[in-house]
């Protein structure tokens, strides 16, 4: 395995489980969301990792990663917001997409997006 997958395996899995470990909600998804690792998309295809955060302030986040087969970012972001329903911030995240895919991205032979909120994920 690349040394560079397994370096964002480690960040991720750390990440995930130090923000679980100290969060407020937790959900039916955790438990396999900490188990979990990033996995490379085929060669010359895009992988998208999206993602949301709630506080109980209902201060709120939405964002993803762009990557390649060799696990390189090329493409983050990120945007605040004020909600209250983790669901509906989770769909937010897949909407999104439309606003920061680049026209380059276009070029690739296809596009994997992946979250952890399974009832979105389905109707994606």
């Amino acid at each position: 395995m690349d040394d560079s997958i397994i370096v964002t395996n480690a960040i991720t899995y750390a990440s995930t489980y130090f923000s679980y470990i100290h969060s407020d909600h937790w959900d039916a998804n955790q438990h396999e969301l900490i188990l979990s690792s990033w996995h490379p998309p085929p060669p010359r295809w895009i992988k998208i990792n999206i993602d949301a955060s709630l506080q109980c302030s209902k201060e709120a986040g939405i964002g993803g990663i762009f990557r390649d087969h060799k696990g390189r970012m090329l493409l983050s972001f990120g945007f605040s917001l004020m909600h209250w329903d983790i669901g509906a911030l989770e769909w937010m995240a897949v909407r999104s997409l439309g606003k920061v895919i680049e026209y380059w991205m276009l070029n690739a032979k296809g596009m994997i997006v992946e979250g952890d909120n399974a009832n979105v994920m389905s109707h994606f």
